[in-house]
């Protein structure tokens, strides 16, 4: 595959119109076809998503789709899969050319995270943020859909010029020029006309939740924090931080197995995803989704506040983004 390590099995979709208005399976319906003829894989997932506020609660949801390709265990492969995003806040929605509307939304990028995961999606909202944290996503690989389809895809004689201008025109970019973008790298990797996207500055971390995971020691809670951004020495195990609700504060560990039995600590997460780590909320054989919902804490994706704001020394751009 050249990219990839291995050929992806599926993918997972993120898409603000899953459902259409009138036939509430259309657009799922077109963006499966699609994916199926370009790709000739299945859609393992539509994620529905929206751009509230900063979109962080975006850029959460695509690390957990990232974290979730992770194996359940250390000795477990990889799997190797694709992310397609097609949303983008509806601000952004349309841009012309002086033949006309050309590509719905901004600029389609590339990228490909830890050799096993191809991900394709618009440049906005902040979808990057977090991963681009965890030092997931190295250099984004920007597509003008005009160069690409016109001078690029037309001469090397991949379509005609009729089918190039209907798909440059075609404002569902998720059932056409996304679906169709992700095959060509797959067959040409980044041989079209391109350009190296900046990400600029990500989304600052809040102390809310990022991620439940009840795959490994029960359900976890993953704040949207790295380790780096508390003043904490996690080694010591005698730091503490201060939770959003009740002036409760938590007792920081180096790890999962020093936690004492029964007790709500904080840990470094373990992930294969470089020297970057989020906060992990846990209880040695309990549940801290349990234990912080007790306290009056709303565990929802994105907007759970579980740290209290003191807690966090560090924004975002300390973190050195390029």
């Amino acid at each position: 595959m050249g990219l990839l390590a291995d050929n992806p099995t599926d993918v997972t979709y993120f898409t603000d119109c899953v459902r259409d208005e009138v036939d509430p399976g259309d657009a799922q319906a077109r963006m499966r076809l699609a994916v199926g003829r370009e790709l000739g894989l299945p859609v393992g997932e539509f994620v529905r998503v929206t751009y509230p506020g900063d979109g962080s609660d975006v850029a959460m949801t695509l690390v957990s789709v990232l974290h979730g390709n992770e194996p359940s265990t250390a000795s477990a492969p990889l799997a190797t899969t694709m992310v397609l995003n097609n949303a983008s806040p509806r601000a952004e929605t349309y841009t012309h050319s002086p033949q006309g509307p050309t590509i719905n939304g901004r600029k389609i990028c590339a990228t490909v995270v830890n050799g096993r995961t191809l991900v394709i999606s618009t440049l906005s909202g902040g979808f990057f943020s977090l991963a681009h944290r965890l030092g997931l996503i190295g250099d984004l690989y920007m597509f003008e859909a005009a160069e690409v389809l016109l001078e690029w895809a037309v001469p090397q004689g991949l379509m005609s010029h009729d089918q190039a201008k209907d798909m440059l025109f075609d404002p569902f970019r998720g059932a056409s020029y996304i679906p169709w973008l992700a095959g060509a790298i797959l067959d040409h990797g980044y041989a079209m006309p391109h350009a190296i996207g900046d990400l600029g500055e990500p989304v600052s971390p809040r102390g809310v939740v990022a991620r439940l995971d009840t795959r490994r020691f029960g359900p976890n809670v993953y704040l949207d924090v790295l380790t780096t951004d508390l003043d904490v020495d996690w080694e010591s195990g005698r730091d503490t931080i201060l939770l959003s609700r009740g002036q409760q504060e938590v007792r920081c560990y180096p790890s999962f197995a020093q936690i004492p039995p029964g007790e709500l600590g904080a840990v470094p997460a373990s992930s294969r995803y470089g020297p970057h780590k989020f906060v992990m909320i846990a209880v040695q054989g309990g549940s801290a989704y349990d234990r912080l919902s007790q306290l009056g804490i709303v565990l929802n994706l994105g907007r759970g506040q579980v740290l209290h704001p003191s807690a966090i020394r560090k924004p975002a751009s300390a973190l050195g983004v390029r």
